[in-house]
């Protein structure tokens, strides 16, 4: 998530503040999925 955060990031949260009461925390998720290739039609 640090990586995302520079100046154009600092310059949207800014522009959002007034949206919030207090900032918004930001977060990452971890999704594991599983797809079968196999279709029985």
């Amino acid at each position: 998530m640090e990586a995302n955060q520079n100046e154009i990031y600092q310059e949207i949260m800014e522009k959002m503040t007034p949206l919030f009461v207090k900032p918004p925390k930001t977060d990452f998720y971890e999704v594991c999925s599983e797809i079968d290739g196999s279709s029985e039609q």
